[in-house]
C-alpha cells in the first residue's frame, strides 16, 4: 500500500485532501471515498487515479473559463453541499456551440484545488516542481500554514468603478486568482500604483486606503512551485 502523509487541517477542515503518494501530489482519498477517484498533479497534467490511471488532463489545454473546444476545467460539484470536485471537458457540437461534459474523474473538494489548477495551468514555469518530492513537501508545509485572513475585500464594500480600476491595475502587475496573488510575486510600491490610477482619472477620497486593502491579502500558498 502506498505510503501517505496527510496534511494537518486547520479549523475550517479544507486542507486535508492534499497528500503525497510515492512522491506525487494527490488530491483526494480513495479509501475514504470508494466511489471517487483521487487526482494526481504531475508536470504534464492531472491523472485520474482509477484502476488503470488512464485519464490525463494536459496542462496546455487547461482553461479557467468555459468555451474553448478541447479544453478542460475543474469545478465544484453542482449538487448542493456536495464535497466533490469534478472535471469538465469542453467539446464543440455540430451546430458550432460548445458543451461541457463530465470526464470520468472526481475528487474530494478543497477550495485550494481551483487556484492551484489555475496557477499551474496558466504558469508553465510551475509545472516541473510537481515532479520534485522535496519541493512538493515544502508546498504541503506552506498549504498547512495557510490562513484565509487577511482576505480580499468584497466588491460591494468599495465603490464599483474604483474597485474595478484598482483590480485591473493589480492584475496587470501580479499573478492573481479571485483577489489573491500567488506567493512570491514582486512587491508593489503603493505610491506608484496610486499615481498610475490617478493618471487614469480614478478618484476616491481614500484611494491609497483602497489600494492598501486590496494589496494587504494573504497570498495563495504555492510559492514553493516557483523556479
Amino acid at each position: 500500500m502506498f505510503e501517505q502523509r496527510r496534511v494537518q487541517s486547520d479549523s475550517r477542515r479544507h486542507l486535508d485532501s492534499f497528500h503525497l503518494v510515492d512522491g506525487h501530489l494527490v488530491l483526494g482519498w480513495k479509501a475514504r471515498w470508494p466511489d471517487v477517484r483521487p487526482l494526481r498533479f504531475d508536470p504534464e497534467g492531472i491523472w485520474s487515479l482509477d484502476e488503470e490511471h488512464t485519464l490525463v488532463l494536459p496542462w496546455d489545454r487547461y482553461v479557467d473559463h468555459a468555451g474553448r473546444p478541447g479544453s478542460w476545467s475543474l469545478e465544484p460539484s453542482a449538487m448542493p453541499r456536495s464535497p466533490f470536485l469534478r472535471v469538465l471537458v469542453w467539446q464543440r457540437l455540430r451546430d458550432g456551440r460548445t458543451k461541457a461534459t463530465l470526464a470520468d474523474a472526481a475528487s474530494r473538494f478543497t477550495p485550494l484545488a481551483l487556484p492551484m489548477a489555475h496557477f499551474v495551468g496558466t504558469m508553465p514555469e510551475l509545472r516541473p516542481a510537481l515532479g520534485e518530492p522535496d519541493r512538493l513537501q515544502r508546498l504541503l508545509d506552506d498549504i498547512a500554514a495557510f490562513r484565509w485572513y487577511p482576505r480580499p475585500p468584497s466588491r460591494g464594500l468599495i465603490q464599483t468603478r474604483t474597485f474595478d480600476a484598482v483590480s485591473y491595475e493589480l492584475d496587470r502587475r501580479l499573478r492573481r486568482y479571485e483577489g489573491r496573488a500567488i506567493a512570491g510575486e514582486p512587491p508593489i510600491r503603493l505610491d506608484e500604483l496610486v499615481a498610475a490610477l490617478r493618471e487614469h482619472a480614478v478618484s476616491h477620497r481614500d484611494l491609497a486606503g483602497v489600494v492598501r486593502r486590496l494589496l494587504d491579502v494573504m497570498p495563495w500558498p504555492f510559492g514553493a512551485l516557483r523556479p
